[in-house]
């Protein structure tokens, strides 16, 4: 089979586009993963992470039929800049989690990672027949936090002091979005309303 130099995409929005995550991602991910700054609002643990654990995590990602896992581009050069994931998806209680990873620092606070949730939440209440998406960030995330309220997400509660990076500790919030708070949603051209007779 032969591979293409672009990449594959499935959806497509104004600044990044979301595709199929492979195996040929891995190296720049072992980069992002062992970067502290990348992931100190990622892995509360701040771990090296070895190419065995990263293998493992690939798989998971794409084996796990819970888990629905796309690579992040950003669509001028179309260059990998991160990805996001649907985890514990439900479809009878129709709800899933959403996590990100946006390692492409030179990209930060483009509003790149907005869109990319955005892109993913559609993907979910579209696609998948979602209702509710729920996430969780630390409280000391401002950035991440009106990330995700531009993308659609409401707090909802907190965990007191329940994370501890250092001497720091933090509160972890809880977040939501649901259904109803996406306007015009990306994929809604894909299933055009049946014509009134």
């Amino acid at each position: 089979m032969a591979i293409t130099e672009q990449p594959i995409i499935n959806v497509r929005g104004s600044k990044v586009a979301l595709g199929p995550l492979c195996q040929k991602h891995l190296p720049q991910f072992w980069q992002w993963f062992n970067d502290l700054e990348v992931t100190c609002t990622y892995n509360p643990r701040w771990s090296p992470m070895s190419w065995e654990n990263l293998e493992n995590w690939y798989t998971r990602a794409t084996k796990n039929e819970k888990i629905f896992a796309f690579a992040v581009y950003e669509l001028l050069e179309m260059k990998l800049i991160g990805c996001t994931m649907l985890l514990d998806v439900n479809p009878f209680h129709r709800i899933a989690d959403l996590d990100i990873i946006i390692g492409e620092k030179s990209l930060w606070r483009q509003g790149l990672g907005s869109e990319a949730v955005k892109l993913t939440l559609d993907y979910g209440f579209m696609i998948l027949s979602l209702c509710n998406i729920m996430l969780t960030v630390y409280s000391f995330n401002k950035a991440g936090i009106r990330a995700y309220e531009k993308a659609g997400f409401r707090e909802f509660g907190r965990r007191k002091k329940a994370r501890r990076f250092g001497n720091r500790i933090c509160d972890l919030v809880y977040m939501e979005c649901l259904e109803a708070d996406i306007e015009d949603p990306h994929l809604s051209r894909l299933f055009p309303e049946e014509s009134k007779e």
